[in-house]
């Protein structure tokens, strides 16, 4: 017995007009490149409420602006620190060496990522990471940034975890009786 192909349903002229349209539809809004002034409002934006604090410098490394979160983070205000050479402001001397050398690389347009410890205000010191980006124009360097994160908390945990494994390994070193360790199921 021989089986009947299957047919399909005849498609009317406006199916086959709608599936060809649908096919085809582009998405409905296209990103269009931003023009100067909305691409101004946007970094504006990500400046201004960036969780990370950010300082922006000229091309000697003077301090231009800074957003809320730097500002917050070292416990000064724009107006104090405007103007000012940015390692003379954070870095503490015993790591002035660090900073100058830091700030010589970023000066030179190179990209620099590190963690390190900074200075507040009050004179506390803080672990944090820092990112320094050159600003560039073509071949010219108009500025730089500076993004630091505080990593003070992370830092703290680290150095709880290694205190931790420290003194478990001192326990098991000097144990007198054996020592040893399984999975759930009996393995060593």
């Amino acid at each position: 017995m021989k089986s009947k192909p299957s047919r399909k349903p005849a498609e009317t002229g406006s199916a086959k007009n709608k599936a060809r349209k649908s096919a085809s539809k582009e998405p409905l809004t296209k990103a269009k490149p931003l023009d100067d002034s909305r691409l101004d409002v946007y970094f504006r934006h990500l400046f201004a409420s960036s969780p990370e604090g950010i300082v922006t410098l000229n091309k000697s490394g003077i301090i231009v602006d800074a957003n809320k979160a730097f500002l917050t983070l070292f416990g000064h205000s724009l107006r104090e620190i405007k103007g000012l050479e940015l390692d003379d402001l954070i870095v503490p001397k015993n790591l002035s060496d660090e900073g100058r050398s830091l700030s010589r690389r970023v000066l030179k347009n190179e990209t620099i990522e590190t963690e390190t410890i900074r200075k507040r205000k009050d004179g506390t010191l803080i672990n944090v990471s820092i990112l320094g980006t050159p600003i560039m124009i073509g071949n010219d360097r108009i500025g730089i940034f500076g993004i630091y994160r505080d990593i003070t908390k992370h830092k703290l945990a680290e150095e709880a975890a290694r205190e931790s494994e420290e003194r478990y390994r001192v326990i098991v070193e000097s144990a007198q009786d054996i020592i040893y360790s399984t999975d759930l199921t009996g393995r060593f």
